[in-house]
């Protein structure tokens, strides 16, 4: 009795990407190519050009993309190099991120000893609004709407700098720098720990 010879499965190849295709710029991704022969060369195509490569582990080739931007968004397939089989096509999308924006009240220079109010507008309800000065964080607040307030009485020269506002859902706001009018000199000593006559 003959033996038919064993027929090689190949497999159809397929593409699927974690966490989900619709994704929040500044994300990491994973992109999977399965249906590969062990070892075999994958190529990732993006909107009908080459991408990325990378050789199967088994039957399944990984393409880890970080920080993803707009240049990412597109349709994307996978090849497998040694016979041409193609998969299906995925779309992935990149949700641009919000900016919010920072206003001062009042505007321009400050008269040392005056209230100023620091607005961070386009927060989203319950998320946390950190406000920068000069690159380090100075002070947070959770949202209660589309805006957040930070109220600074009596400035004086320890206010002065370059302010920004940060969200968890947003990008960095625009800057806004405080600079306070009439400064006292035992602000200055203060800093300095100087002797005033």
């Amino acid at each position: 009795m003959k033996h038919k010879p064993h027929k090689e499965t190949i497999l159809t190849p397929s593409i699927s990407v974690k966490p989900k295709s619709t994704i929040p710029a500044g994300s990491n991704i994973t992109i999977h190519c399965d249906g590969a022969k062990p070892r075999e060369m994958v190529i990732l195509y993006k909107n009908g050009g080459k991408f990325l490569q990378q050789q199967s582990d088994n039957s399944t080739a990984e393409f880890i993309i970080v920080n993803v931007s707009l240049k990412h968004q597109g349709s994307y397939f996978c090849m497998m190099h040694s016979d041409s089989r193609i998969s299906n096509h995925l779309k992935i999308e990149v949700q641009e991120q919000d900016r919010i924006f920072l206003s001062s009240t009042p505007r321009g220079s400050i008269l040392s000893g005056s209230n100023v109010t620091l607005q961070c507008n386009g927060t989203k309800r319950e998320e946390t609004v950190s406000l920068f000065k000069d690159g380090e964080l100075y002070e947070q607040k959770t949202s209660s709407g589309s805006a957040v307030e930070f109220l600074f009485s009596h400035v004086d020269i320890h206010h002065e700098g370059t302010y920004y506002c940060l969200s968890s859902s947003s990008k960095r706001s625009n800057t806004i720098y405080i600079w306070i009018q009439g400064k006292l000199a035992n602000d200055y000593c203060y800093e300095c720990n100087c002797d005033v006559n």
